[in-house]
C-alpha cells in the first residue's frame, strides 16, 4: 500500500481542490487512537452531506479485501465527491456521490491498511473480531470528537469482505440492530442503527 500512498498523497492535499477551483463539501481527515498501549490509530475522512449535513444520516464506509483502503476504494474511486483522472493530475466531480444525501465517513481499517497504523509490529496479524472492536472504538472516539452526530441514524456499510466486518460490529455491540440486510455478495451486509446520545 506504500506505493499507492506515495503516488496519490497529493490527491488528499487541500490545495488541489483550490487550485482546480472545485467546489465541494466540507471534509476533514484525521486519526483516532483505538488502543493507547499499542499506539494503534485508524485514519478516516469525513465528507459532509451537501443536502442537509445537520440532519442527514451518518454512513460508515468500509472497504473489503480484506486489506483494501477505503480512501483508494470508496472515497476516490466509487462513492466520494471527486474522482482522480487516469493520470492522477486532476479531479473530476462525481455526480453519483453518496454525500449528496448522507454524511460519509470513510475508514481505513484495520491498522496497516491505508494510512492506519500501529506502533506494535505484531498488530499486523489481525482477525475479524479485533478489527470489529477497533472499529467500534473508532466510532466511540469519533462521536466524542463530533457529538453533533449523536442521535442520528447510522448506516454501517461496506463492500465485499467488509460485509463480514459490519456483521461482526453488530455482534460486538451486543445489540440487535434496527435493520440488517444481507446483500447479493455472500459477505455483504448493511446495518442501520440509531446512535443514542449516550451510546458507548
Amino acid at each position: 500500500m506504500r506505493w499507492w500512498r506515495q503516488r496519490n498523497a497529493a490527491l488528499f492535499h487541500p490545495a488541489i481542490f483550490t487550485a482546480q477551483r472545485l467546489t465541494g463539501p466540507l471534509s476533514t481527515s484525521r486519526y483516532i487512537t483505538v488502543d493507547e498501549d499499542a499506539g494503534r490509530a485508524l485514519f478516516y475522512t469525513l465528507v459532509e452531506s451537501t443536502s442537509s449535513p445537520e440532519s442527514d444520516p451518518l454512513v460508515l464506509w468500509l472497504n473489503g479485501g480484506p486489506g483494501c483502503s477505503s480512501m483508494g476504494g470508496g472515497l476516490m474511486s466509487e462513492l466520494g465527491p471527486f474522482y482522480p483522472t487516469p493520470t492522477g493530475e486532476h479531479l473530476i466531480q462525481n455526480d453519483y456521490a453518496w454525500n449528496r444525501v448522507a454524511n460519509m465517513l470513510f475508514l481505513d481499517s484495520p491498522a496497516f491498511v491505508g494510512w492506519s497504523y500501529s506502533n506494535r509490529s505484531e498488530d499486523i496479524v489481525v482477525g475479524d473480531k479485533r478489527t470489529a472492536i477497533d472499529s467500534l472504538e473508532f466510532l466511540f472516539g469519533f462521536l466524542d470528537r463530533f457529538p453533533e452526530y449523536r442521535g442520528r441514524t447510522l448506516w454501517l456499510s461496506g463492500e465485499s469482505y467488509a460485509g463480514e466486518r459490519v456483521r461482526h460490529m453488530s455482534e460486538c455491540t451486543g445489540l440487535c440492530p434496527a435493520r440488517l440486510w444481507h446483500c447479493n455478495d455472500r459477505h455483504s451486509y448493511v446495518m442501520q442503527v440509531t446512535i443514542c446520545p449516550t451510546w458507548r
